[in-house]
């Protein structure tokens, strides 16, 4: 646990989009690892996304982000294009998917945590889905739940409708009044089975599957408090 950090209280101003955009962008970074490919003699970098939650270099981000088995090295870009190292992993959470790093840097633009937000508040996404920088999506908060995936043990999640994609995990879910409310950190489609009828296989019906639609999975802000003892 990352026990003592002093993060700042949640805000209660109701803000427009484009401030709301701007807030998340300043708070927001890219987090690089790289990593010795087990098929070829290369090493490869992933990008993944993360925001910070207090001024003097704590970032949070996915579990899956900071703890990948065959990270190497891994740095954080600000919103300014500076290059941080990471110093340390202050506190991890597996079940939960949640992660904080410390970075080398100072006075740096943060969301304040919101981790009472209901299941109908509107919400926005800010993430990076393959490679396309800067993105933000709107939605509302659908639901809490438990996720029933073996390695979650039933740790409560939140499932939103804003948007997004590969590239995005630890991309910020933000309220009406610029808190993070949440973290992206998986998608889970649904698929139905759809008959394929055929004049040459009049008797023979294969089944196509067909996407019907894909449920957003996000950490929760409690998840990311309980981590620094701030519940």
């Amino acid at each position: 646990m990352a026990a003592g950090l002093r993060l700042p209280s949640r805000q209660t101003t109701l803000l427009g989009g484009d401030e709301i955009y701007r807030r998340a962008a300043q708070a927001s970074v890219l987090i690089g690892s790289a990593y010795k490919c087990d098929k070829c003699t290369k090493w490869h970098n992933t990008l993944a996304s993360g925001f910070v939650i207090s001024s003097d270099g704590v970032v949070a981000t996915n579990h899956h982000v900071a703890a990948g088995a065959t990270g190497e090295a891994m740095g954080v870009m600000t919103a300014d294009g500076k290059f941080h190292q990471v110093l340390e992993v202050l506190a991890t959470d597996k079940a939960h998917d949640v992660a904080l790093l410390r970075i080398d840097a100072k006075d740096l633009a943060f969301l304040p945590l919101r981790d009472d937000a209901p299941a109908g508040s509107p919400i926005r996404c800010f993430s990076n889905p393959a490679n396309t920088y800067g993105c933000i999506s709107e939605g509302i908060i659908t639901r809490y739940f438990h996720m029933n995936e073996l390695e979650r043990n039933g740790a409560i999640f939140m499932q939103i409708t804003a948007d997004y994609a590969r590239g995005s995990s630890g991309g910020p879910i933000i309220d009406e009044y610029g808190n993070a409310v949440g973290m992206v950190a998986s998608t889970s489609p649904i698929f139905t089975s759809i008959p394929i009828h055929s004049a040459a296989t009049k008797d023979a019906k294969p089944v196509a599957p067909s996407q019907q639609m894909v449920r957003h999975n996000c950490a929760t802000a409690r998840a990311i408090l309980e981590l620094t003892h701030q519940k």
